[in-house]
């Protein structure tokens, strides 16, 4: 079976969809504590424990930044 091509539009209006309705939304408040949006990932914790915290931060900005409106260049 051929693997079907996605555009970036695509892929983001996909993010949108999904996260741009109101179960969405109380879903990506949830991430946004659970990921770090709102503390630092460092503290009185493991070099490695730093390490995972920040990826978690980078997932949730990913997400953020496919909610953001689409612009034409």
């Amino acid at each position: 079976m051929a693997e079907k091509k996605i555009t970036e539009e695509q892929l983001q209006k996909a993010y949108q969809n999904v996260f741009g309705s109101e179960t969405g939304q109380l879903v990506l408040d949830d991430l946004s504590y659970r990921c770090f949006k709102y503390t630092t990932t460092v503290g009185l914790i493991s070099h490695d424990e730093i390490l995972v915290n920040e990826g978690r931060r980078q997932v949730l900005l990913h997400l953020e930044s496919q909610l953001k409106p689409i612009t034409k260049e």
